[in-house]
């Protein structure tokens, strides 16, 4: 009776294990401890091309950066939206160019004294008015992102402006963004693992097209 007792016992934790190994998706809770770190988490600029599910034709990005007549680049929209993530993408395509991230009550003058003609500048709205209007004149191209359009500020200087816009998110486009960054922090020997679908359906109603939003909620899930 003893060795059937043990041989149920071994057989109800296979059974379990396998249960783990094929099942298709989980719930967070499930799965935040299988992980080499938190999915969720920054990502380095190497691993950029891993996660990135492109929200912009690059090939037509990159096209505009080769012209010859001056011209401005935003890419635009609400907070968490992907911007900055594309903008440094976008930079790895192009590393000679100088990249700049902005952030509030800090210092500009490294953008402002930048010999270069060429700039990224991630978060544009941390300069004053009359400091935008003076990079619009002098440089020949800016690539920037900004919450609301540089429009009038760019007729005003005189330059082109392209813009991509940065809104919605598709529920495919969402499951593809979490994969990635679950395949990412996942070990080679691990079975595939994803989250459950009505569980990202969830966030996607309440976050609405907040990328960072849903990531942050994520990360506070995983850690």
């Amino acid at each position: 009776m003893a060795f059937l007792r043990a041989s149920s016992g071994i057989m109800s934790q296979i059974f379990i294990l396998w249960q783990f190994m094929t099942q298709i998706s989980y719930k967070p809770e499930q799965i935040k401890d299988t992980f080499s770190f938190n999915p969720f988490s920054g990502i380095l600029d190497e691993d950029l091309e891993e996660i990135l599910v492109p929200k912009i034709p690059f090939e037509e990005l990159l096209g505009h950066l080769d012209a010859s007549s001056p011209r401005m680049i935003q890419f635009v929209g609400k907070h968490g939206r992907g911007k900055s993530t594309h903008l440094r993408y976008v930079h790895q395509l192009v590393p000679n160019i100088p990249f700049y991230s902005l952030h509030a009550h800090e210092s500009t003058d490294p953008v402002m004294l930048e010999p270069s003609e060429i700039l990224f500048i991630d978060s544009i709205h941390h300069l004053h008015l009359r400091q935008r209007l003076q990079l619009f004149r002098q440089k020949h191209l800016l690539i920037f992102t900004t919450h609301y359009s540089k429009w009038w500020e760019c007729k005003l200087a005189g330059k082109e402006l392209i813009s991509y816009r940065f809104r919605g998110l598709s529920q495919q486009a969402l499951e593809e963004i979490v994969q990635k960054r679950l395949d990412l922090a996942s070990e080679s020997s691990q079975p595939h693992i994803s989250l459950d679908t009505d569980y990202l359906r969830k966030l996607h109603r309440k976050f609405g097209d907040n990328l960072r939003g849903i990531l942050n909620h994520l990360y506070h899930e995983f850690q």
